[in-house]
C-alpha cells in the first residue's frame, strides 16, 4: 500500500474487518483486510497505525506516484488529465491552497473571498452550475495575471472555480481522522 499519512484504519471486531482509508484523489482508496484472529486483527491495527503516523504527508508525496488501475496499469483518464491540468491553481493541496508562497491570497482565497462579498447577490451560487469553458477561461485568465476578482463577474462562474479546486485537490481538506470523528459523531 502507497503510505501517506492522511490514512486512517476503521476496525469491524465483530467481524474482524480492518479498513484503511485514504482521502486522496477525486475517489480515494480503501484496503479491506479480513483477519482469522482477533489477536491478529489487533497486530495488524498496531501496525498499520504506527506505519501511517510514520508515513510521509500528502503534500510530499504530491506527482509522485500515478494513479493505478487494480490490475495495477496506469490509468488512461488520470495521465490523460495530469497532461492537460499543468495549473498553478488546480491540484494544490489543501494547505498552498489559499496562500501564495510569497505569503499573498491564493486564487482559491480570493475567491472564497468574492463569493462572501458578492457571491449572495446570486441565486444557487454554489448549487447551479456555470459554462465549463467560462470556468476554464477563468483559471487561464488569472494565470496570465488577471489575480483579481471584479464585482461584476459571475458569482456561477467564480463558485464553479472553488468547487474544482477543491474536487481537484490530491487529498480532501478535511483529514480523514476528522471524517471518521464526524461520522461516528453523527451516529
Amino acid at each position: 500500500i502507497d503510505l501517506n499519512n492522511s490514512g486512517s484504519v476503521v476496525v469491524k471486531e465483530d467481524r474482524k474487518l480492518l479498513t484503511v482509508l485514504f482521502p486522496d484523489g477525486r475517489e480515494g482508496r480503501t484496503f479491506t483486510l479480513k483477519a482469522e484472529t482477533t489477536e491478529e486483527l489487533n497486530e495488524w491495527r498496531n501496525a498499520l497505525e504506527s506505519a501511517l503516523a510514520q508515513a510521509p504527508s500528502v503534500a510530499s508525496t504530491v506527482g509522485q506516484n500515478p494513479i493505478f488501475n487494480a490490475d495495477g496499469t496506469e490509468s488512461s483518464e488520470a495521465s490523460t488529465e495530469q497532461s492537460e491540468d499543468k495549473s498553478s491553481v488546480i491540484g494544490r493541496p489543501a494547505q498552498f491552497a489559499l496562500v501564495e508562497a510569497d505569503g499573498s491570497p491564493a486564487f482559491l482565497e480570493k475567491a472564497l473571498r468574492f463569493i462572501e462579498d458578492y457571491g449572495c447577490k446570486g441565486e444557487g451560487i454554489l448549487r447551479q452550475s456555470a459554462d465549463v469553458e467560462e470556468v476554464k477561461r477563468r483559471f487561464r485568465d488569472y494565470e496570465k495575471g488577471k489575480k483579481e476578482f471584479s464585482p461584476d463577474e459571475d458569482g456561477h462562474v467564480i463558485g464553479d472555480c472553488i468547487k474544482t479546486i477543491l474536487r481537484e485537490m490530491p487529498a480532501s481538506p478535511v483529514p480523514a481522522a476528522c471524517c471518521t470523528a464526524l461520522v461516528t459523531a453523527y451516529r
